[in-house]
């Protein structure tokens, strides 16, 4: 392929290359991630999509429909059972493959969790909620005593404290294993302190910073890590989920108790309020939470809690 210069734009800021065509699949980072790569390679042309599962034969003839005349294809790199479908793998010939982590964060939001109703079968919406204060309705805990809870004394013990270096580790193992450059990447990201709207959701400055490392290893050079992205901070409008001031005191970055949910901002007892009411009309009643496959409330939390909720009568 032949390299191109960017009219207007000094010799020495980016080089890229003309007219390939680029499928991003991934979960809900994909969309995102092509946005800012498509600024810093405005003459690719990217296409971004969920990938699916392996068993989902719709999305599978989605996804080969997208990857018919495709010259790359960005992958989560979770994919061998779907790349291992001989309807999938005959699409692969000729076409360059970069497998993509997904930034997964939990050491500004250890309480996160997502719940579901057992009766019915089906995720409680919003897609995030408190462990805390899941705990307190599922144990029929007054909602005016939920707020006590949420101390300094009850994260330690949860072991909130304790995200960190477990969460960087993980993440420089899957950049490794992508073979991007984890210490560039990570470096820029956290210079602006909270990295993450939630523990799924980076902020724009972390997808721009992630869509940066993605350049280089598609032929970018070095001076991509700073030239500007002006892209939407896709997801600040769904849910940003507070760093807790306890918390935030811990990791020296800016803290709150204000949730932001589509829009919406909650105090700590309004957030506990909203959700209380979500639990009681998407459930069966407090026995019938459960958490969602992925996170677990086990024996010490049950416990942990439970010691707190009695010291605070």
């Amino acid at each position: 392929m032949l390299a191109h210069v960017i009219a207007g734009v000094a010799l020495d800021v980016r080089v890229i290359w003309m007219g390939r065509r680029i499928l991003v699949s991934g979960l809900c980072q994909a969309g995102p991630v092509a946005s800012a790569l498509q600024v810093l390679f405005p003459n690719d042309e990217f296409t971004a999509m969920h990938q699916p599962g392996h068993d989902d034969d719709a999305g599978v003839a989605t996804l080969i429909s997208q990857l018919i005349g495709k010259d790359v294809w960005l992958r989560y790199m979770d994919h061998n059972s779907l790349t291992n479908r001989q309807d999938v793998r005959i699409h692969l010939d000729g076409l360059q493959t970069i497998d993509v982590p997904m930034i997964h964060f939990t050491a500004f939001h250890p309480d996160i969790c997502g719940v579901r109703s057992l009766a019915k079968g089906r995720g409680i919406e919003p897609q995030v909620h408190s462990s805390i204060v899941a705990w307190a309705w599922r144990n029929r805990l007054p909602r005016s005593q939920v707020p006590k809870l949420f101390n300094r004394d009850a994260f330690a013990a949860l072991g909130y404290f304790d995200h960190w270096n477990g969460d960087v580790a993980e993440l420089k193992r899957h950049f490794d294993w992508c073979g991007l450059d984890f210490e560039r990447f990570f470096l820029r990201a956290k210079r602006n302190g909270v990295m993450m709207h939630t523990t799924a959701h980076p902020t724009v400055h972390t997808i721009t910073s992630f869509a940066r490392v993605l350049a280089l290893k598609m032929g970018a050079g070095p001076n991509v890590m700073e030239f500007p992205i002006p892209i939407n901070d896709t997801f600040a409008g769904l849910i940003t989920w507070p760093v807790y001031p306890e918390i935030g005191d811990y990791h020296a970055v800016p803290s709150s108790y204000v949730w932001v949910i589509n829009r919406r901002s909650y105090d700590l007892d309004a957030y506990i309020q909203y959700s209380y009411e979500r639990f009681e009309k998407e459930s069966d009643g407090p026995d019938d939470l459960r958490p969602v496959i992925g996170h677990t409330w086990d024996q010490t939390f049950d416990r942990t809690l439970a010691k707190h909720a009695r010291s605070l009568v």
